[in-house]
């Protein structure tokens, strides 16, 4: 099993934020649930989770976005 960069990304992004807001225990905690319960079922099950790239955007942040030029009607790329 691998960690895309986009997931990485996403961590970095959490750890700043809860250093930030003081709750860098909470960082911790996360990467433990990851550890011992999200991986294991990943790899255990890995057909567990929704195709990301299959699901229409359902936030209105990404409904406001205009579409590039290789999505389909629902912002998926082509």
């Amino acid at each position: 099993m691998s960690i895309s960069a986009n997931f990485r990304e996403r961590l970095e992004t959490i750890e700043v934020f809860l250093g930030e807001a003081d709750a860098d225990f909470a960082i911790d905690r996360l990467l433990a649930e990851l550890r011992t319960t999200v991986i294991p079922n990943l790899r255990r099950l890995p057909r567990i989770g929704r195709r990301h790239l299959e699901q229409p955007p359902q936030s209105v942040e990404a409904l406001a976005q205009p579409a590039s030029p290789s999505a389909d009607e629902n912002g998926r790329p082509t």
